[in-house]
C-alpha cells in the first residue's frame, strides 16, 4: 500500500539536446493557384494569358500550355464563341459600361468584381456565366494583372427563374383572389399584402410590404391569443387553422375579422386570408337582442295565460263538482282536457324557449346523461351508461334530449326494467344509442313519433328532441325491434364529436 501511494518521477538525462522544429515549407502559389476548385485563369497587365488551373482546363478542354502567352481576349472563345472583353478587362470600367456587355447581378466588393452574363450557346440553349474578378498586386503594391473565377450556373439559373416565375404567378392570384391576403415571414414581418387587405384596412401595399409586423393590425388581447395559438396550430395541423380577431383600420376603427392561416410547406411562412365579419356577427348579435327581447314578451304573455287558465280550471272544477246533468259533465270534461292541453303547450314553450339562441358548445355524453337523470323518477328502471371522454358538438339543451328518451321508455315502454346508453365509431359519424326492453316502436310509426302532428300520442318531447340535435346537423332515428325494446340513434357527424382525456 505504501508503494501504491508514492509518487515516482522520472528525470530527463543531464546530457538530452532539445530539437527545434524546422520551419514550414512553402507550398509554391502556382501549385495552390492550380488545385482551386473553381475554373481560374490570370493575367498581366497586357491582358496576356499568366496562369490556367486545371479546373480550367476542365471546364474549356483547352490546356494551359496551349493559351498562357496569349491574349487578344483568346481566353473568350471557350465561353463566347468569340473575342470579347471578360469580368477581368473591365475591373476599372464603370458600372453602365460593365452592364452594356450583358451582365447583370453586378456587385463591387472592396477591389473584387462579381456579375451573372447569359449568353446563347451555338445550339441555341441559354447558359449563364457567374464570374468573380479581383486585380493582382505585387508586395510594393503595385498592380502587376487580374485573376478571374468562372462558373456555369445555367441550371441555378433555370431553377431561380422558374422559381422567380412561380412566385410571380402565386403574386398574380393572390392579387386578383377578391380576399384580402398577406404573407408572414418567420419573424413577424409581412412581407406581401394584397390590393384586397389594402381596401379592407386603408393602406396601400409599400406602406406595409417589409416595413410592419401583423401585430400592429390585431388589437392586443387577441394578439396574445395569436402569438400563443396560431404558428403551432399551424404547424401542427394538415390543413388550415382557423380564428376570430379584431384588425385595425388605419383609422383606428375595430373590424371583427376570421384568419385562416396556413403554413408554405417547407418553409417557416405563413399565408393568412383574412374575411370582414363585423357585418355578420353585428346581424348575429342584432338577432339574439331580438330574440331575448321576444322571449321577454313571451313570459310576461305566458304568465297571464297561465293565471287566466289557473281560474279557468278552478271555474271548471266546480262547475263539474256541481254538476248533475251526465250528458253537461261530458262536456265539461272535454273542455278541461282542450285546458289542460292549452296549459301543456303553454308550459313547453317556456320550457323550450331558449332553442337554438345561445351557440351551442362542447359537451360531455356522460355528463349529460347524468344531468338528465337527475330530473326523472326512475323507479325501478336502470339506467346504464357506457361512454366516457366523450364530447359532441350541440345545443346547450342537449341534456333534455336524454332526458326525452329516457322517459319516454318508461312512459311509452310498458314494461321496462332497464335503459342502456353507449356509443359506437363507424367510418365517418358516431353512433349514439340508446335502447331499452320495453315493448318497442311499431314499423308503421318509427318516422311518426318525431312528427309534431303526432304529438297527441307521444307528446313533443320526441319532436323536440330532433330540433335540438338537428341544430349542429346530429340525426336521430328509431331502430328497434318492435316486442324487444325501442331503439334510438343517434348519428353524430365527423367534426361534431371529439375524445378527450382526463387531463384534457
Amino acid at each position: 500500500m505504501a508503494a501504491r501511494n508514492q509518487r515516482t518521477h522520472s528525470k530527463k538525462p543531464s546530457g538530452h539536446t532539445v530539437r527545434r522544429k524546422a520551419p514550414a515549407e512553402k507550398i509554391p502559389v502556382s501549385l495552390v493557384f492550380d488545385s482551386l476548385p473553381d475554373a481560374t485563369f490570370a493575367i498581366d497587365r497586357e491582358g496576356t494569358v499568366t496562369a490556367w488551373n486545371r479546373a480550367m482546363e476542365k471546364s474549356t478542354g483547352i490546356m494551359a500550355a496551349d493559351i498562357v502567352g496569349k491574349g487578344d481576349y483568346e481566353y473568350a472563345l471557350p465561353f463566347y464563341g468569340r473575342k470579347r472583353p471578360l469580368l477581368i478587362d473591365l475591373l476599372d470600367e464603370p458600372d453602365e459600361k460593365i452592364l452594356a456587355w450583358g451582365y447583370t447581378s453586378l456587385r463591387r466588393k472592396g477591389d473584387a468584381l462579381m456579375a451573372e452574363n447569359p449568353t446563347i450557346n451555338p445550339d441555341n440553349t441559354r447558359r449563364v456565366l457567374w464570374g468573380l474578378a479581383a486585380p493582382v498586386f505585387d508586395g510594393n503594391g503595385n498592380r502587376i494583372g487580374a485573376v478571374q473565377s468562372i462558373a456555369d450556373v445555367t441550371r441555378r439559373w433555370e431553377r431561380e427563374t422558374a422559381l422567380g416565375n412561380s412566385v410571380q404567378k402565386f403574386r398574380e392570384i393572390l392579387d386578383n383572389i377578391g380576399t384580402a391576403t398577406v404573407i408572414i415571414e418567420e419573424d413577424d414581418i409581412i412581407s406581401f399584402v394584397n390590393p384586397e387587405f389594402g381596401r379592407m384596412l386603408g393602406y396601400v401595399r409599400e406602406e406595409i410590404e417589409g416595413r410592419k409586423k401583423w401585430m400592429e393590425f390585431v388589437i392586443p388581447d387577441d394578439v396574445r391569443f395569436l402569438q400563443k395559438h396560431a404558428r403551432i396550430d399551424s404547424l401542427k395541423s394538415d390543413g388550415p387553422a382557423r380564428y376570430e380577431a379584431r384588425i385595425i383600420r388605419w383609422d383606428g376603427d375595430v373590424r371583427n375579422a376570421l384568419l385562416t392561416i396556413t403554413q408554405i410547406p417547407g418553409t417557416l411562412k405563413l399565408v393568412v386570408t383574412i374575411l370582414d365579419i363585423t357585418d355578420k356577427i353585428r346581424a348575429e348579435t342584432a338577432v339574439q337582442t331580438a330574440n331575448r327581447k321576444l322571449n321577454f314578451l313571451n313570459q310576461i304573455i305566458r304568465h297571464d295565460i297561465l293565471n287566466q287558465l289557473t281560474v279557468l280550471k278552478g271555474t271548471l272544477d266546480l262547475a263539474r263538482a256541481r254538476n248533475t246533468d251526465p250528458a253537461l259533465q261530458e262536456e265539461l270534461d272535454r273542455e278541461m282536457a282542450a285546458t289542460n292541453a292549452i296549459q301543456a303547450l303553454i308550459t313547453f314553450t317556456r320550457d323550450y324557449q331558449d332553442i337554438g339562441i345561445e351557440p351551442p358548445e362542447w359537451q360531455d355524453v356522460r355528463q349529460s346523461v347524468m344531468n338528465a337523470c337527475r330530473w326523472i323518477r326512475l323507479g325501478d328502471v336502470a339506467v346504464t351508461v357506457g361512454i366516457e371522454g366523450v364530447e359532441i358538438y350541440a345545443d346547450r339543451l342537449l341534456s333534455s334530449v336524454f332526458l326525452h328518451l329516457i322517459e319516454n321508455a318508461i312512459q311509452h315502454g310498458r314494461r321496462t326494467t332497464k335503459v342502456r346508453i353507449y356509443c359506437q365509431e363507424s367510418f365517418e359519424e358516431l353512433h349514439i344509442i340508446c335502447e331499452d326492453d320495453g315493448i318497442g316502436v311499431p314499423r308503421d310509426v318509427k318516422e311518426k313519433i318525431f312528427i309534431r302532428k303526432f304529438f297527441n300520442r307521444t307528446g313533443l318531447e320526441l319532436y323536440l328532441a330532433r330540433e335540438i340535435l338537428s341544430i349542429t346537423g346530429i340525426a336521430i332515428r328509431e331502430t328497434g325491434t318492435y316486442g324487444e325494446g325501442a331503439c334510438f340513434e343517434i348519428r353524430v357527424p365527423k367534426g361534431a364529436y371529439r375524445f378527450v382525456t382526463a387531463q384534457q
